[in-house]
């Protein structure tokens, strides 16, 4: 984050590939096989960073909010969300025109987002208010909000679809 890089490594030949340069304040990844793209929040520019992971090049970049972080990718729809944590808002990227389509307000700060491929929702810790988020990725609306009990601003969150559970990470408390 604080070097701006994104270091590219090569686990069967456990080796570093490459360094890219020039991501400043850079947080959250996702990478997209299908796509061979990779996404990177560079926050000190309010951006997303699309990064073509065969040719190792930047091939967009995206407005992102105040502060891009999480990301959860929709196959459905070919859509990214982008939690924008201290603009308290999810950013919908169309991933193959790589252009912003819609922002939608959470009511406040928000924290990591994921993609259900159960209920086929995104799911988005909402920090402020203490609660998940549920966002339908076919209207882009929020079609719920759940409380959360036993922990104070919800930020990391995993999902094991298998199980149907969702692991939040509270940073207010350090409870799970």
């Amino acid at each position: 984050m604080g070097a701006g890089q994104i270091i590219v490594f090569n686990t069967k030949m456990a080796k570093v590939e490459a360094t890219l340069a020039g991501f400043p304040g850079v947080t959250g990844l996702l990478y997209i096989p299908e796509l061979h793209q990779l996404y990177a929040g560079v926050t000190r520019q309010h951006q997303i960073a699309v990064i073509d992971t065969q040719r190792l090049r930047e091939v967009a970049r995206i407005p992102a909010g105040h502060f891009p972080d999480g990301m959860a990718y929709v196959p459905g729809t070919h859509e990214l969300y982008v939690s924008d944590e201290m603009g308290g808002e999810e950013t919908v990227i169309d991933v193959v025109k790589n252009t912003r389509v819609a922002s939608i307000p959470a009511g406040g700060e928000v924290g990591n987002t994921c993609y259900d491929p159960n209920s086929h929702l995104v799911l988005v810790c909402g920090q402020a208010k203490n609660e998940l988020i549920a966002i339908d990725p076919q209207t882009r609306k929020v079609v719920n909000r759940y409380p959360i009990h036993g922990g104070k601003h919800p930020h990391g969150l995993f999902l094991d679809a298998n199980s149907h559970l969702a692991f939040i990470g509270c940073d207010g408390d350090e409870k799970l």
